[in-house]
């Protein structure tokens, strides 16, 4: 963006200066006007590898000037730059100290590309390149010093496109699995096909900006500065939805790889944050911490889709999203009211560049009343088999397939009251199926009524306490040992148990139980005929 500006200034400049070399009351006229667009645009052309137009000039020429359809191609016919109006004021006498101070700049209705491709350089590169680069550098003239004030940008339109791969560490079947997700949109980033690759795509509309100073070129500093007064926008800077900024202020850096800011503010819908970043530009990363109050996370939903539409409060988020290899979201201080329900702590998520590639770390949660609603839309693939709220808290760390859990969980719901259960160790899903580490169960108590979700034909009521501590995979050899109570009323039923089962079961199932007491009137609910009384042990 700062080479746009930057031609601007240097293209006003150049406008102004061929006003002190022409009649002053020629120039002042159509005639006039006509003449310094020809020699202007002429002029840029030999300096930029690209197509400058300017369809018209107008104003008085000697305080501002009026540029009508404005572009900036490169030599292939590529969009660079457009405007239907560009509007200056100066004053001539910076201009003859080899100053270019624009005292104001108004764009209108702006589109910019800033495109690099895969395995060429960024277009504005390209098109401003100069073979004599050092000599210019070495010698300070016109152009040297470029400063605009009071800038402002109405109704723009900006799309910034990136490189982007699949990752060279993945295998091809891995790869291809990437690609095809990822050009499906069912990953956050937006990727096209490009000439020799694939870009990353992000979008900027409706922009209204306005930027009290900006400092484009200063010999004595590599740092171009940009003091942002307001700023509004739709930015696209994944796959949808899109981030509705309402208002942006504070101060932006940028060198030649790199932008970055310190004390941003930003206004989304009904949330309000106050952030540091950077971004680079080479490879298109970012880096950004931002303390978020109020919050309202129906806002961030730009940032992961699966957020809850309804909930309100505050935290400390940080990213470093990559687009190549892991990138990595986490909240802190997390103070958040959802659905009635309230969540505390921490929460840190790492996501790969395909689509199920999700892994916890550094999550640790305090919840009451989270309705179990939330859980499902918040992690997408998970199903609540029955409706309830949750009350407690969790440690977690790892993916799906291998989770490490501290957790003490109450989950209470209408039909069978209120169930809680403290689980530690490893356990995950994956290709061979439940796998266990080490995970031990206390069940303190277990409604038999909830049992039911996975056995609606269970016929005795009551509750079950106690611990089971479970080993291995399903796939291979897993062992468990428990010692579990059910009561119901005024009956008793123990059970100390150890037992172990091979590939699921298909290479065998051992166990050792023993009963101390058994309820033969539990036991008999499961065959009524025997009519069994009274109590047993063995």
């Amino acid at each position: 963006m700062w080479k746009i500006l930057k031609i601007a200034g240097i293209t006003i400049a150049a406008i102004a200066l061929l006003i002190v070399l022409a009649i002053l009351g020629l120039t002042n006229t159509d005639i006039g006007r006509e003449r310094v667009r020809r020699i202007a645009v002429s002029a840029i052309n030999k300096s930029v590898h690209g197509v400058t137009r300017i369809g018209r000039v107008d104003g008085d020429l000697l305080r501002g000037v009026t540029l009508r359809d404005v572009s900036i191609t490169d030599s292939a016919g590529g969009p660079f730059f457009a405007s239907p109006l560009v509007q200056a004021r100066y004053s001539i006498g910076n201009f003859l100290s080899k100053h270019i101070i624009i005292d104001a700049l108004g764009v209108t209705k702006p589109e910019v590309v800033l495109d690099k491709k895969p395995g060429a350089e960024w277009n504005f590169t390209t098109l401003f390149a100069s073979a004599d680069t050092s000599k210019k550098a070495a010698t300070r003239g016109f152009g040297s010093w470029i400063t605009l004030h009071n800038v402002r940008m109405t109704d723009g339109h900006i799309l910034v496109r990136t490189p982007w791969t699949p990752g060279d560490s993945l295998s091809k079947a891995a790869r291809d699995s990437v690609l095809r997700e990822t050009l499906a949109g069912k990953t956050r980033q937006h990727v096209i096909e490009a000439p020799g690759g694939y870009q990353t795509v992000m979008e900027f509309s409706n922009v209204q900006a306005a930027l009290p100073r900006m400092r484009i070129a200063d010999p004595d500093s590599m740092t171009r500065v940009f003091q942002v007064g307001s700023l509004a926008m739709r930015a696209a800077l994944f796959n949808p939805p899109d981030a509705d900024v309402r208002d942006l202020h504070g101060t932006i850096y940028m060198a030649t790889d790199s932008l970055w800011f310190r004390g941003l503010s930003a206004s989304l819908p009904n949330t309000q944050l106050h952030g540091d970043g950077t971004y680079m530009l080479t490879s298109g990363d970012l880096d950004a911490s931002f303390h978020a109050a109020p919050l309202a996370l129906a806002d961030l939903a730009f940032a992961y889709p699966h957020v809850p539409t309804s909930g309100t409060g505050s935290l400390d988020f940080v990213a470093s999203m990559r687009h190549a290899g892991e990138s990595d979201y986490s909240a802190r201080n997390i103070d958040l009211t959802v659905d009635g329900g309230t969540l505390e702590g921490r929460l840190a998520l790492a996501m790969g560049q395909g689509a199920g590639e999700l892994r916890l770390h550094d999550t640790k949660l305090a919840f009451a009343q989270i309705d179990t609603r939330t859980i499902e839309q918040l992690v997408p693939g998970v199903k609540v088999p029955r409706r309830g709220l949750l009350t407690g808290h969790t440690t977690l760390a790892g993916t799906t397939a291998a989770m490490k859990v501290d957790a003490d969980v109450a989950f209470t719901e209408p039909r069978s009251g209120t169930s809680r259960v403290l689980v530690v160790g490893v356990a995950g899903s994956g290709r061979d199926g439940f796998v266990a580490k080490d995970l031990k169960v206390t069940i303190t108590p277990l409604q038999m009524g909830l049992a039911r979700v996975f056995d609606p034909s269970l016929p005795i009521g009551g509750v079950i306490t106690g611990t089971v501590t479970v080993d291995g995979s399903l796939a291979g050899r897993m062992t468990a040992k428990a010692d579990i109570a059910h009561r119901e009323g005024a009956e008793l039923t123990r059970m100390v148990a150890n037992g172990e089962v091979v590939r699921g079961g298909k290479d065998g199932v051992t166990v050792d139980m023993r009963f101390d007491p058994i309820s033969l009137i539990t036991a008999g609910k499961f065959a009524p005929a025997l009519g069994l009384r009274g109590t047993a042990t063995g």
